[in-house]
Parts: C-alpha cells; sequence; structure tokens
C-alpha cells in the first residue's frame, strides 16, 4: 500500500457511468502483474512467425526490447509494438533513400 491507503505500483483511473443519471465517476484501480501484456519467447516467436532461437539471438544481442525474469526472457507488448513500428520507419527510410539514390544516378546518364 501506498502512503495515501491506495494499492501501490501503477494506477488506472477508470470512469464508471452511474446507472441513474448517465454521469461519470473516477474510481482508481492498481494494475496487477497479471494484467500487463507482458509475452514469452515463444508468443513473440508466434507473433512475428520466427523460430525462438531468433527471438533469443535477438534479445540477447539487445536488439529486440525485453527483460530477463530469472532465466527466462520476458516482452513488454507495447514496447515491442512501437518497436516495430521503428522498425518499419527505418527500412522505408532506407528504401527510400536507395531509390532517391538510384533516381539521381539515372538523371546523370
Amino acid at each position: 500500500m501506498g502512503q495515501d491507503g491506495s494499492a501501490a505500483g501503477p494506477v488506472e483511473v477508470v470512469e464508471t457511468p452511474i446507472p441513474s443519471d448517465g454521469r461519470f465517476v473516477s474510481r482508481r484501480k492498481a494494475r496487477t502483474m497479471s494484467e500487463t501484456p507482458y509475452l514469452s519467447v515463444h508468443e513473440v516467436a508466434k507473433r512475428f512467425g520466427v523460430t525462438a532461437t531468433t527471438i533469443y539471438r535477438l534479445a540477447q544481442r539487445g536488439a529486440l526490447p525485453g527483460f530477463k525474469v530469472g532465466n527466462q526472457w520476458r516482452f513488454s507488448l507495447p514496447m515491442l509494438e512501437s518497436w516495430v513500428a521503428d522498425q518499419v520507419t527505418v527500412e522505408w527510410l532506407k528504401a527510400e533513400d536507395q531509390e532517391q539514390r538510384r533516381l539521381k544516378q539515372a538523371a546523370r546518364r
């Protein structure tokens, strides 16, 4: 428990409608670890369509955002989604840059 009597850890504010008049009441709800979207190596591998070995290798190199709990890797779903978006953006920018270079070279000929 926190000093103010609330549950320790991340807190989510939830607005619930009051049935009689449609107004909303805010209440605090502590998130538990089971509500946090952490995935195992095998779950990540299945989502990405690769082997667990690939996920282990990427995580150990620091190329994939994750952390270890004991000897097991865990991955935050929001962090993975952000990582994927970054990868797509980087790859798109590289491809765009290569296309621009190709067009410049073709124009010189």
